[in-house]
């Protein structure tokens, strides 16, 4: 009955906005802690848009997490990437909300996951739930805070999403509450030419405007001289009250006089929106100097949802008529604003500065496919594999490749197929792709060999290279040694490492029983909690950890302890 009347409970509050519920019952805090953010919604980050809150836990980890409305846990997901691990609690409300990065689960949820775990003999784990398995009440106890994953340091990645689409909302809307009375920085202005006759300043490439701020905290720029079709860019930033932290802005509006061009807002995205993400930015900008500067302008093939308005793409003719001031409006969350303005004038001009011309260029058209074949290496240009037509350049030597320039997005990935008829077939096993890094050094690539070819799909422009991996990997213990008595231990740490390939895969066995190990691969150890089941009747014991990396060598550690139960 009680069951019955739950689900009941759900059903009615589905059918009620969201907006109307929240009225009448705020969300409880995630944290007993004042929230202080590291990140914000909507951050430009690399490859996605930040889908939720970057909370603060003062450098430490083990913080009590708690739920912010009454619901049930729907889903826990473990993982060495990404979210690390995460729980997802269903609320009636029509939200689903999201704990990231997280040391461990609750008591009675750490059971059950290490349950599910060894039941699985995997770490890495996805489990989804009924409602009657975990129901939680608003501000209970569901977890501790961490820095598992993707996580870079300790802190809490809170989200809440669309039950119904999985579509990451805006926390900020929902009466999380965050001191945030300064408005946006400006920290740089950029002017693009965007039509083949279209200049700016004597320039056919992006131009940065100088700017300066007035008394008011506004911004005023540089006049702009041009012609053609321009449109502009900018990096800014927004920051609370309590914390230094460069967040992302909530809304942009451009504006011509009393007429919006532009309008973009931060409310909510799609995650399908996140693989777009680069359409919003200057990619060429971001791989050369590592910065993001956000477009303000859409092109045809940007799809992205978070756009309210458009009038032209937000893409401004400047013709002989054109003498005006555009104005872009940043605000945040807490409805401060940072207004910019630009005089804009046109004028007739002959470019002093002009695109570079790539030599022995080959133009790669987003509608149709393109194969080139070299005498050691084929490549298969996909449909779609840039958003526009490209200009690249393709230069093959034995068993190495590069594709230039390196600051093209590549959108679907190119297919390339290396032949291994000039390696010695002795060394063939152990051959994989790698790709160049900013420390010169090669990365594992994601291959496989099939017909005497090494085959791989590609996702960046740069330089590729045949290489070989035919060591172990290494395994040492970190905080104990062979025959040590380890009565007062709560773990085992052990070290591993791979410098060529990587790791792929690690087991763990106590007395030849499997033991559940988890990899950090920030510091790349293995650790295993005594929490955890013991095999043996005795008090002697046997550790066995297998470690195997890309190309399948492995690598085996034996050490043997005395530990009394």
């Amino acid at each position: 009955m009680r069951k019955t009347l739950y689900l009941v409970f759900v059903v009615l509050h589905l059918m009620l906005p969201l907006k109307a519920q929240l009225i009448n019952n705020p969300p409880h805090p995630p944290l007993k802690i004042p929230l202080i953010l590291a990140g914000n919604f909507g951050e430009l980050r690399t490859g996605h848009f930040h889908a939720g809150l970057d909370i603060k836990t003062y450098h430490r980890e083990g913080l009590s997490v708690l739920a912010v409305n009454q619901g049930y846990v729907s889903r826990i997901k473990i993982s060495t990437s990404g979210y690390g691990k995460a729980l997802y609690i269903t609320h009636p409300n029509g939200l689903t909300s999201v704990y990231a990065h997280l040391q461990k689960f609750s008591p009675e949820i750490e059971t059950y996951t290490k349950e599910l775990q060894y039941q699985k003999k995997s770490f890495t784990i996805e489990t989804f739930l009924k409602p009657d398995q975990f129901p939680v009440e608003k501000g209970q106890l569901i977890a501790f805070s961490g820095n598992t994953g993707g996580s870079t340091a300790p802190h809490l990645h809170f989200e809440l999403r669309e039950s119904t689409n999985s579509n990451p909302q805006n926390p900020l809307l929902f009466d999380i509450d965050i001191k945030d009375t300064n408005p946006p920085i400006l920290q740089k202005l950029y002017a693009y030419p965007l039509s083949d006759d279209a200049l700016v300043n004597k320039s056919e490439l992006k131009v940065q405007i100088p700017f300066s701020r007035q008394k008011d905290g506004s911004y005023i720029a540089n006049t702009v001289y041009a012609k053609g079709d321009i449109g502009f860019g900018i990096k800014a930033y927004d920051r609370q009250d309590l914390a230094a932290n460069h967040n992302g802005l909530y809304k942009v509006d451009q504006l011509m006089g009393d007429q919006l061009l532009l309008r973009m807002r931060f409310n909510h995205f799609s995650f399908e929106d996140s693989r777009h993400i680069n359409t919003l930015m200057d990619y060429e900008h971001l791989v050369r100097f590592r910065e993001r500067i956000m477009f303000l302008f859409k092109k045809d093939y940007n799809p992205l949802s978070i756009y309210e308005k458009s009038v032209d793409n937000g893409i401004i003719s400047v013709d002989q008529n054109t003498k005006d001031t555009l104005e872009i409006q940043l605000f945040d969350a807490a409805a401060n604003k940072t207004i910019v303005r630009i005089p804009l004038e046109h004028q007739e001009m002959v470019a002093e500065i002009k695109r570079e011309r790539l030599e022995n260029s080959i133009t790669i058209d987003p509608k149709e496919e393109k194969r080139l074949n070299f005498s050691n290496v084929n490549i298969h240009f996909k449909k779609n594999t840039f958003y526009e037509a490209e200009e690249v350049v393709v230069t093959s030597n034995p068993n190495q490749l590069e594709l230039s320039p390196d600051n093209l997005y590549i959108k679907t990935p190119i297919k390339v197929e290396f032949s291994l008829d000039s390696i010695e077939e002795s060394l063939r096993p152990f051959a994989f792709l790698g790709i160049k890094t900013r420390d010169q050094q090669y990365a594992h690539i994601t291959s496989e060999q099939k017909n005497g070819k090494l085959i791989a799909g590609i996702n960046n422009m740069g330089s590729y290279r045949i290489k070989f991996d035919s060591i172990q990997p290494t395994i040492r213990a970190k905080n104990f040694k062979d025959g040590d008595q380890l009565n007062y231990y709560s773990k085992l740490i052990l070290k591993t490492e791979d410098s060529q390939s990587g790791i792929k895969s690690y087991e763990g066995y106590l007395n030849d029983q499997w033991i559940l190990l988890e990899y950090e691969p920030k510091d790349q150890t293995l650790t295993y909690n005594f929490d955890d089941k013991i095999a043996g009747d005795n008090n002697s014991y046997h550790l066995r950890v297998v470690v195997t990396d890309h190309l399948n060598n492995s690598k085996e550690f034996h050490a043997y302890f005395k530990k009394k139960k």
